[in-house]
Formats: structure tokens, sequence, C-alpha cells
């Protein structure tokens, strides 16, 4: 197909395509992540989870780069792998991605008591708050007021949830973690996405195969994504 014809009455058509195509793709990948993916061992999740901090230090905190140094940290945990240089692999990065998730919601039902009224500030707290690190997570999930921990080992009040981060990281971490929205788990979700589809287009994934003509034809695929 010539580019004239693209200019001219078929553009809009190929558009409805690609419209139609990535909703049912979009649909199959939900499915799949919701009943499919497994989110990692507790191990692997608190390593991950160190790893995304000191990326987020870097590229929000030291590179000044705002809600963009969330989602190129995000990438970071995948682009590595996908390079060779990390030291786990594709099925830990996309489990980690799950297990944050499911971390979020733990912190929720474990600090909401807290809280007068559940909002956007509570949902973006909650969204940011293993940021924070293992040590002061841990705190949090002790605070579920049907722990078994002893009460002293958690929270105490609202409070105290926020001034933790700033006591133990600092102020530009309390203003990062506690001072609105960061879409951190939007971040992860999305980078996952964005690597799956690479790792197709690429043939990492095994069960994928290309023709010379499908590689030529997709050529321009990842060209004006999101």
């Amino acid at each position: 197909m010539s580019n004239s014809a693209l200019v001219g009455g078929d553009l809009h058509i190929l558009a409805k395509a690609h419209l139609l195509a990535r909703s049912v793709f979009n649909r199959a990948y939900r499915r799949s992540w919701e009943n499919e993916v497994k989110p990692c061992s507790d191990e692997t999740g608190w390593k991950l989870l160190e790893f995304f901090r000191r990326e987020v230090e870097k590229f929000r905190l030291k590179q000044k780069r705002e809600e963009q140094g969330i989602q190129v940290a995000a990438w970071e945990i995948f682009r590595l792998e996908l390079v060779g240089d990390a030291d786990y692999s594709f099925e830990d990065a996309v489990g980690f991605v799950k297990w944050y998730g499911m971390l979020n919601g733990k912190i929720g039902l474990a600090i909401e008591h807290f809280y007068e009224f559940l909002g956007d500030s509570f949902a973006d707290l909650v969204d940011s708050y293993p940021l924070a690190g293992q040590e002061l997570v841990e705190r949090a999930l002790a605070s579920h007021p049907d722990s078994d921990r002893p009460r002293r080992e958690g929270y105490l009040d609202e409070e105290e949830v926020r001034d933790a981060v700033g006591e133990s990281l600092g102020s530009e971490w309390r203003k990062l973690i506690c001072g609105g929205a960061n879409y951190v788990r939007i971040a992860l979700e999305g980078a996952c996405y964005k690597c799956y589809l690479h790792r197709v287009l690429t043939e990492r994934d095994e069960r994928t195969t290309w023709t010379e003509e499908e590689k030529s034809a997709a050529t321009f695929a990842c060209h004006y994504s999101q």
C-alpha cells in the first residue's frame, strides 16, 4: 500500500482495525494478568522492591524527573533483564509487579482504621508506601487490628504512619511517599505490558516466531506507543 493511499482514503480503515485489535488484545492481557500471573515470593519481592527504590531515588529524587522518574524506574526493572544485566528472570519481574499490587492491598487494610475518610489521598499513600522499604512496610502491616504482632511494633495513629517516613528516610522521601499521587502501581503494570510486547516483537518469547515478511511489516509496531 502506498503512502498516498494512506493519506487518502485508507488510513481511517487501518486505524479502526488497529483500535479493534488493540482492544481484543488488552482484554486478553487483562484476563491473563488476573487469572494466570502469580505474585513472586516474599524473598524475591523484597529484593526487587529494594532495587526499585534505588532506581526511584536515582531518577525521581536525584535527577528530578517528577512523575516520569517513577515510570523510568519501573522500566529499568524490565530493561535490565532484557539486556542480560539482571540476576532475576522476566517471570520474577512480572511476579514482583503482581506482588507489589497485593502489598498495596495489605497495607491499606492494615492502616485504614486510622483514617476517617478513605479517599484519593489515602489511596495515593497506600500506592506509594512500599517505597518506604521493608522495615516501615512491615511496621504498617503490624498495625492491623487483627495482627498477631505486639501493638507497639505497629503504628498507633495516622501521624505516625507519615512521620516514620521522614524520620527514617528524610524529607524528600516523605514528600514523595506522603505528598500526593505517584501512580506507582500503574507505572509498574505499564512497564510489564510494554516489556511483554517487546519480548514478542524481538522473539524473546519462546512461543513467538516471525516470518521475514512479518518482521518487515512489524518495523513500525512500537512507533507512537504510549
